[in-house]
């Protein structure tokens, strides 16, 4: 493992905080996840993790399973300090994780439907927040797909997420 992450003036440091910032992520190309049960989730859609910044005195038991999947899943792990930690987490989460992947490409031309699918789509929505459990619900309810259209609310905020 890495030497411990001590400074906010750390580059990678500051890249990964700036992931909070739609334009940022644009820019970077790159996602921020926050906490570990939204982490477990995205292990299974195949992201493609640049790295992970880790509170070993935040951790929890079963978080090292999270760990080997995201070092598996091409993440870096980067032990942080309790303050460093503090400037990545979103909002006042502190359970110990935050990683950052690769955005993923999400366009109607690679759209793969089961034969009779059914398709929620959502139009006009402004709050990540919103898009979130409407995309949790529609998970639930078996829906095939969501299409987001004339959306404010993008789609990897992290607060979505």
């Amino acid at each position: 493992m890495q030497p411990t992450i001590t400074s906010l003036q750390n580059q990678r440091v500051k890249d990964a905080a700036k992931l909070r910032d739609a334009r940022a992520r644009r820019k970077q190309g790159r996602i921020v996840v926050d906490g570990a049960r939204e982490i477990s989730r995205a292990l299974t859609a195949d992201l493609m993790w640049s790295e992970a910044f880790v509170c070993e005195e935040l951790l929890r038991d079963g978080d090292d399973a999270l760990l080997a999947g995201l070092a598996q899943g091409g993440a870096e792990i980067l032990p942080v300090t309790r303050g460093v930690f503090a400037k990545l987490a979103f909002g006042d989460r502190a359970e110990g994780i935050v990683a950052a992947a690769h955005a993923p490409s999400r366009t109607l031309v690679a759209l793969k439907l089961p034969p009779a699918p059914l398709v929620a789509v959502l139009e006009g929505i402004e709050k990540p927040g919103n898009v979130g459990a409407i995309l949790r619900t529609a998970d639930a309810a078996g829906v095939s797909a969501v299409i987001l259209s004339d959306a404010a609310a993008e789609l990897f905020n992290p607060n979505t997420i």
